[in-house]
């Protein structure tokens, strides 16, 4: 059996017809990988983009048995058995089929791909069964990042709703306290007034926070430059850290002008750098830093929830002792810390968030158990022109 340049067994070495050249460039030029495989399992067909994503080649391939592509059971709905299973399904059926896999490349990584089969057959192989493998990876990531949207969005629905009830509480006792202490001549029973009343105003602050983790408190938006707000803000976030931990402030992005609440900017990126110093109790390093960073409309990832355009990135990294994946998926959501109860509130993250997503920007968290975590806030750029023009009356 030969194999021709198309990456196609053949029993003959006669030149191919002009249509089958033409539809084998086609099949090279589709994004998905798309191989052929005959009844005994063995590959005929392997297309330039299952190159690109198995990282194997078409003379490695073409010829051999379907089980190098090690493609094993249990990913998805519709795909116990294995792809052995899926390919009799699909040929018994005479239609085809779809199931989700785990792939594994030619370094041995493992990665979810989506299988699409039909069957293709020829006088020369009348069993032969095309598939269509397509990663799937930018789909899940877009997909989880849809689904934490719609969790934050709810939990902002709920905690607003919490804020307004409370905050309409806290108006009639604060109201009341105001009139009784202008009644009460005893300065020990003004005293105990006025302290209630300061309870009261507590109350506000935290419904307020509140409505701003439920991004339901405006902005006051103010043409900021980040390279110089973290140049000033650098002796608080050195004093914030303990001795053992150093803080490096690199602000060298070529464009820094954004349009932000600078008060919202500070206590996210304070926080940033205290839950670094937390998770870095034996001491290590803490870089705070900013780079420019262009959106594209066909990313298929950061589009989700960001718009086209350019933006400014500040990083906060750390060497501490990160966070499994679990932790890191919840890290958004309000209330939710790992901290004791007299060190956290949970809220800092949350509102960070809310800062960003009022900002027209977005937060990412990556993290890694042992290694560290690096916090992204992501803020569009306002062009020079665009601020000048808006600063006109």
């Amino acid at each position: 059996m030969a194999e021709t340049s198309t990456g196609k067994a053949s029993n003959t070495d006669q030149p191919e017809s002009a249509s089958v050249d033409s539809l084998n460039a086609f099949q090279n030029t589709i994004p998905d990988a798309l191989i052929s495989v005959d009844a005994a399992g063995v590959v005929l067909e392997w297309s330039l983009s299952a190159e690109e994503l198995f990282g194997w080649k078409a003379n490695e391939i073409v010829g051999h048995n379907q089980t190098v592509l090690q493609l094993p059971e249990g990913y998805g709905r519709g795909s116990s058995g294995g792809l052995p299973v899926f390919i009799r399904s699909c040929r018994k059926q005479g239609a085809p089929e779809r199931a989700n896999y785990l792939a594994i490349n030619s370094k041995g990584e493992e990665f979810p791909v989506e299988i699409s089969a039909s069957r293709k057959g020829s006088t020369e192989h009348p069993e032969c069964n095309q598939l269509l493998i397509r990663d799937i990876r930018p789909r899940l990531v877009v997909e989880e990042r849809m689904m934490q949207a719609a969790k934050m969005e709810a939990i902002g629905e709920l905690v607003s709703g919490l804020a307004h009830d409370f905050n309409n509480i806290l108006g009639i006792i604060h109201g009341s306290l105001e009139t009784l202490e202008l009644r009460i001549k005893d300065s020990t029973q003004r005293e105990l007034v006025q302290l209630a009343t300061l309870a009261a105003e507590r109350g506000r602050d935290i419904t307020r926070t509140l409505q701003a983790v439920a991004r339901r408190r405006p902005q006051k938006a103010e043409r900021v430059s980040l390279n110089q707000a973290l140049m000033a803000l650098q002796p608080l976030l050195k004093q914030s850290a303990m001795r053992s931990i150093d803080v490096a402030v690199v602000a060298e992005a070529a464009e820094s002008s954004v349009m932000i609440d600078p008060g919202g900017f500070n206590n996210a990126i304070l926080n940033f750098v205290i839950n670094a110093r937390d998770a870095t109790p034996n001491g290590g390093l803490i870089l705070v830093y900013t780079q420019n960073i262009s959106i594209k409309a066909n990313d298929p990832v950061e589009s989700v929830d960001l718009a086209p355009g350019n933006y400014i990135v500040v990083g906060v990294d750390d060497n501490g002792t990160g966070m499994p994946p679990e932790v890191a998926a919840r890290a958004m959501e309000p209330f939710f810390t790992t901290k004791s109860k007299n060190e956290g509130t949970g809220l800092g993250l949350s509102m960070a968030y809310a800062f960003a997503r009022q900002s027209n920007g977005a937060l990412r968290i990556r993290s890694t158990p042992g290694k560290g975590t690096s916090i992204h806030l992501f803020l569009p750029l306002q062009p020079e022109q665009s601020i000048a023009d808006a600063e006109q009356p």
